[in-house]
């Protein structure tokens, strides 16, 4: 099945490689036009180039994390699309680290990246969002079974954090499903 997003415009953080630019690749060759974000004109310039270029899409260089990055991410897609009907929160940092070697710099990177981030990003995507009642997609990292939700483990400092991110977008969804992640507005 082919859907065509022909006149819609994505902005998709964390777009610089991999998932990312995999879902800012499928969005582009479905006709969307997509804001394609990363922290650094580097990333971002060189996510552009393997996607190809052409004018359905734009730089977004943007580092989520630090305050006033989600509004200028949203606020430089919509300058040059003049709509945002899809906001694709995939922005995140593995930093996999003991218990023992986590400092206070690497907690707050984490949170700063996967929770004040994707929450930001939405606020500031929100009311663009309703003009178009558009659509907001998170990706987390598969939840860690309920009964296994310690730090200590070989994913890292911090496995299953992004569940927190849930709770942003779930009651928009209309679901506490798990597996249900894309509220319309």
């Amino acid at each position: 099945m082919q859907i065509d997003y022909s006149g819609k415009a994505a902005l998709v953080t964390g777009a610089g490689r991999r998932l990312g630019l995999a879902i800012a690749r499928a969005l582009h060759q479905a006709g969307a036009s997509v804001a394609i974000n990363d922290r650094t004109s580097d990333a971002v310039a060189a996510a552009i180039g393997k996607l190809g270029g052409g004018n359905r899409l734009t730089a977004v260089p943007a580092d989520l994390a630090q305050p006033g990055g989600p509004e200028a991410a949203v606020e430089q897609t919509v300058r040059r699309f003049g709509r945002l009907d899809m906001l694709v929160n995939n922005a995140a940092v593995n930093i996999e680290r003991s218990i023992e070697e986590t400092d206070d710099a690497h907690w707050d990177l984490h949170l700063d990246v996967v929770l004040r981030a994707s929450f930001f990003t939405v606020k500031a995507a929100l009311p663009w969002l309703k003009t178009s009642r558009g659509s907001v997609i998170n990706i987390a990292s598969e939840p860690m079974p309920k009964d296994n939700r310690t730090m200590t483990n070989s994913r890292g400092f911090c496995p299953g954090s992004s569940d927190s991110a849930h709770p942003i977008t779930r009651p928009k969804a209309g679901t506490n499903d798990p597996r249900v992640e894309r509220p319309n507005y």
